[in-house]
């Protein structure tokens, strides 16, 4: 990791302050990160078929909410090269995911779930890579202070939940009247259909957030901003001459 390639300001900020930053970078990289989200959900997508099959409405709309982490992961990586100027692109981004994240590394995802520091259990599992073990302790750890954000998730719920209730009733709405009432023209499979939507289109920025307040964390944790004002000093002096 370059920090002097950074392509932000490496401060420490507080949480509002990251979570800002993190929606305009996901502004700016917001057709990247959508593209590997839905690619994400690819391998996601016979599962929730089978469920949905099974158990439609509530059943699938649970069972696409714990298996959500499988299809952030490849944001996460890609955020982690871009914000450090490496520019990747997708492809080679997904063949990293695939690498990195086996099934231990999945298993290791859904176990952050209902964990309310699980944006900083996504990247130490991601980029950190850290020993068995250690990724409890590494989370704990970047969870303890006041700038943790483990609230922002409920605020990332209660959007998400908003956007797909009004998709749901507009989309009830445009429903004639003969067809309402009749599957798949019933509550749950709509809201399941707009909690789709609305979690797609918000996506890149929860990530982003999420990511953003990582970096904010081990800034300030790690003293990132003393480090390159260390190293800027001393290749002043360098130069400087006797």
């Amino acid at each position: 990791m370059q920090l002097e390639a950074a392509l932000v300001r490496l401060r420490r900020r507080n949480v509002w302050q990251a979570l800002d930053l993190g929606i305009l970078l996901a502004r700016r990289w917001y057709a990247p990160l959508l593209w590997l989200w839905l690619l994400g959900m690819l391998p996601i997508l016979p599962v929730l078929a089978m469920i949905l099959w099974c158990r439609p409405g509530w059943g699938a709309l649970a069972a696409f909410w714990f298996l959500q982490p499988l299809s952030e992961g490849p944001m996460m990586l890609w955020l982690g090269g871009a914000l450090f100027g490496a520019r990747p692109q997708i492809r080679p981004t997904l063949r990293a995911f695939r690498r990195r994240c086996g099934l231990g590394g999945c298993l290791g995802l859904l176990r952050f779930r209902l964990s309310p520091f699980r944006h900083f259990a996504y990247p130490v599992l991601l980029l950190e890579g850290p020993a068995r073990g250690e990724s409890g302790r590494r989370v704990a750890t970047l969870g303890r202070g006041r700038n943790s954000g483990e609230f922002c998730h409920l605020i990332a719920l209660l959007m998400t939940l908003v956007l797909a209730l009004g998709a749901a009733i507009a989309a009830m709405h445009l429903v004639p009247e003969s067809l309402q009432g009749t599957a798949p023209f019933t509550w749950p499979p709509l809201l399941t259909g707009a909690w789709l939507l609305a979690t797609a289109l918000l996506a890149p920025f929860w990530a982003s957030c999420g990511f953003m307040l990582y970096i904010s964390r081990r800034i300030e944790l790690e003293a990132w901003d003393l480090e390159l004002g260390l190293r800027a000093l001393n290749q002043r002096l360098g130069g400087a001459g006797p």
